[in-house]
């Protein structure tokens, strides 16, 4: 952990699952296109790629423009070597590398300050998910309210009729 106890926050970083972009029919020879991520109707980010494959191996190639450590802007192109396994019943399942570490990863994560998409362990100090940074107490009120929010239920008071 960090001098100062603060820790990257996995859930505040834009990520790229590589097994969703497959079974939208992403990752094809020749495939272009972007990804978008919002919040609340408001757009956080683009990503510009570009798909090479192979047979078991392949490139994803993104493009796009971040703040830097210093809060300048710059364009990155971030390569992420592809591979891939045999599926039992015909198929592959593809997995991206971390072009930091190396490690074969399904989702890479962009964090504030840091260039590339990487795998969530080559980040320093180690970010964390919300569940891990909540109390016994708040992590009971977490569930309830996810709870209630699946059940339609965004007003009513947890604690009954108080």
């Amino acid at each position: 952990m960090s001098r100062d106890g603060w820790r990257p926050q996995i859930e505040s970083a834009l990520s790229i699952d590589i097994w969703r972009m497959d079974r939208a029919g992403s990752l094809r020879d020749g495939t272009s296109g972007g990804l978008q991520w919002a919040r609340d109707g408001e757009r956080l980010a683009s990503v510009g790629y570009s798909v090479a494959l192979h047979d078991t191996s392949g490139v994803l190639t993104l493009r796009y423009t971040c703040e830097n450590r210093d809060y300048e802007t710059e364009t990155v192109t971030c390569t992420v070597r592809l591979s891939s396994v045999p599926l039992h019943f015909g198929g592959r399942r593809w997995y991206g590398h971390c072009p930091y570490t190396g490690r074969q990863a399904r989702k890479l994560y962009k964090f504030h300050g840091v260039n590339q998409f990487c795998h969530r362990t080559a980040i320093r100090p180690l970010p964390t998910y919300l569940s891990q940074r909540l109390s016994g107490m708040a992590r009971i009120q977490h569930q309830r309210w996810a709870i209630r929010r699946k059940l339609g239920d965004e007003f009513s008071s947890l604690l009954g009729n108080v």
